[in-house]
């Protein structure tokens, strides 16, 4: 189960990585193009280099990382997709087609994968 844990940790981390790199980008593009303020994709490039921390920082435990691990960055994860989601209905009278498109694949990846990595915690709690 370790393996598993592990590798969860991993991919949790690489997705983590491509969103601070998405944000990234459009942190730089003009607020034409993105609709949103510059402030704004840059907050969320922050939190999600800080969440790509903690899951490269759970990955390389050895022999692996804990349940309650791997269960703290699912919740981690459905926390920053509440915020993200709080903040783009707070922000929809500027956001652009391009901003929503971001927000709304990065939210149908990322909340599948989150309740997975719980269930995946809860289910290794009980083995």
């Amino acid at each position: 189960m370790s393996s598993r844990l592990k590798l969860l940790c991993l991919i949790d981390a690489i997705g983590a990585v491509f969103s601070m790199i998405s944000l990234g980008v459009l942190t730089v593009l003009s607020t034409e193009i993105a609709g949103l303020p510059k402030s704004f994709f840059a907050s969320f490039a922050g939190a999600a280099s800080l969440l790509a921390i903690n899951s490269f920082r759970c990955w390389r435990i050895q022999p692996g990382p804990s349940e309650t691990q791997l269960l703290t960055i699912g919740l981690l994860n459905i926390a920053y997709c509440v915020v993200s989601l709080s903040a783009g209905a707070f922000m929809h009278r500027s956001s652009t087609p391009l901003s929503m498109a971001y927000f709304a694949i990065e939210l149908a990846i990322v909340i599948p994968f989150a309740i997975y990595e719980i269930y995946i915690a809860k289910a290794a709690e009980h083995t």
